[in-house]
Formats: C-alpha cells, structure tokens, sequence
C-alpha cells in the first residue's frame, strides 16, 4: 500500500514542468533545514537557560513574526520586486538566530 502511494507520488511529481520540480524540492529542503534550525535552537535555549518559558517565548515570537512579515510582504510585493525582498528576509532569518546564539544575555530572562 505505502509503495503504490510512494510511486503514484513519484509519477505525479515526474509529470510536473522542471522549474516546478525544482521549486518543490527547494521547499523540501528548506522545510527540513528549518526543522532542524529550530530543534538545535530550541535545545540551546533550554542548556542555557534551564527554563521551558524560555522556549515558549522564542517559539511564539518565531511564530508571530511570521504574521507580521505575511502583513508587510503584503504591502512590500506593491512596490518592490520579489527577488529583492527574499535576501534581506533571509538575512534577516539568520541574524535573528545569531544575535540569539551571540547576545547570551539577552535569554537570561
């Protein structure tokens, strides 16, 4: 039963045009890479600080922002192109966690 759903599956994604394939696999890996940012950053939160509120407080800001950027994107798409909007996202992801990983005092809450 799991083969014949796994090769349906893989005759669908076959049919699909290569810059769609691409884009579905960018997204895989991504999603997978997250996952494992936030598993990593949610274990260094609680060895440095030893408090489950910790945890809770960086998850719901993670989440949160994420409203909020759907909310600016929202406005930004308007007047500026895609492209130029994804890289200092980007950037922006990252440093989040760096200042997170670099500023220790700033989780001593």
């Amino acid at each position: 039963m799991l083969k014949d759903r796994l090769r349906r599956e893989l005759s669908i994604f076959n049919q699909l045009k290569p810059d769609v394939r691409k884009l579905v696999i960018s997204t895989f890996c991504q999603i997978i890479a997250n996952s494992l940012i936030f598993v990593f950053a949610n274990a260094y939160l609680f060895v440095s600080t030893n408090n489950i509120s910790s945890i809770a407080v960086f998850n719901l800001g993670v989440y949160l922002m994420i409203l909020v950027g759907f909310y600016l994107n929202t406005f930004l798409i308007k007047f500026i192109d895609v492209r130029r909007i994804f890289i200092p996202s980007s950037v922006m992801q990252g440093g989040s966690l760096a200042i997170l990983f670099i500023f220790n005092t700033l989780i001593k809450f």
